[in-house]
């Protein structure tokens, strides 16, 4: 299903502005498809499409858990969602200012 469904949408060109007027990889590219390949069970795909595909999944269903299980104790969970946003956007510029020096920016 989720096959058919990234199908339909890249048959329509690339959802990205970024790749539709300057024709460039943006910061997430790769993202999508990374975690396509995770749905898959194929980790090593997942990883190549966008090395912070498997990481960030993971990291949601971290915070997720520990949201949950706060919420179930009557107790705010003690997360800074300002500061994770922050060192995500870090990482994805960090790797994507990397991808784009070693040429493995996808096309």
């Amino acid at each position: 299903m989720i096959s058919l469904i990234s199908s339909a949408l890249l048959a329509s060109g690339p959802l990205c502005a970024l790749r539709r007027t300057l024709d460039i990889a943006c910061p997430t590219c790769g993202f999508t498809r990374s975690l396509e390949h995770l749905a898959h069970g194929d980790f090593l795909q997942s990883f190549a499409a966008h090395p912070m595909g498997p990481g960030l999944f993971v990291e949601i269903a971290c915070v997720a858990g520990i949201a949950v299980n706060a919420h179930r104790h009557g107790r705010s969970p003690a997360l800074r969602p300002g500061r994770w946003l922050m060192l995500n956007a870090a990482l994805f510029l960090g790797i994507w200012g990397i991808r784009a020096v070693t040429g493995t920016l996808p096309h």
